[in-house]
């Protein structure tokens, strides 16, 4: 659920393309490209840094920092939108860009520590995985998108909102592995004993 609400927080973005570009930055329909280049840039980005990283670091230790990237971007995004009477190129969109390469940064570790959870039951564990993304993005698409693009704050903090849920999901994910293998390992070791 942390990967789909990532991924969700950005859709929120996409799925809203529509009211941001035209109504929020008073572009024209021929300039939909300063959402989605920085947006397709940062995953892009983060993509090629996760390849990167990928058995050099601590798995924890880079979602910690893909995180880190994510709120921090959404929090700039929504101080500027707060603080902004309306949104200025390209500061608008950079935060985007940010937030993206942090989610692309994470999806990779994020999906096999799901289907890790499920050795036996992968195929089943990719399976919910692809639901779960499609039923957020969906949500996103047909039910939030609406209620928050009331203005540039609103949406950006909708997006905070949705991000913050991710890692919340995630640190309580990693809180439960723990107390389970404590309770694992503390049971082996009574019968051990």
């Amino acid at each position: 659920m942390s990967s789909a609400l990532n991924f969700g927080a950005l859709f929120l973005y996409i799925s809203s393309a529509p009211r941001f570009v035209l109504d929020f930055l008073h572009l024209s329909v021929n300039e939909f490209y300063w959402l989605f280049v920085p947006a397709v840039t940062g995953i892009i980005t983060g993509s090629w840094v996760a390849g990167r990283v990928s058995g050099r670091f601590i798995d924890a230790a880079v979602l910690r920092v893909g995180f880190g990237i994510i709120l921090i971007a959404c929090v700039m995004n929504a101080s500027m939108n707060a603080l902004a009477r309306r949104p200025h190129l390209p500061w608008a969109v950079l935060p985007i860009g940010l937030q993206a390469f942090g989610i692309a940064l994470n999806q990779p570790l994020l999906t096999l520590l799901a289907l890790d959870r499920f050795p036996r039951n992968r195929g089943a564990a990719s399976s919910v995985q692809g639901f779960l993304a499609l039923s957020v993005n969906a949500t996103v698409s047909g039910i939030v998108s609406p209620l928050v693009s009331l203005s540039p704050f609103t949406l950006s903090a909708a997006v905070l909102a949705v991000s913050a849920a991710g890692f919340f999901l995630w640190l309580l994910s990693g809180l439960s592995a723990d107390v389970v293998m404590h309770h694992v390992v503390g049971d082996e070791t009574s019968v051990s004993e």
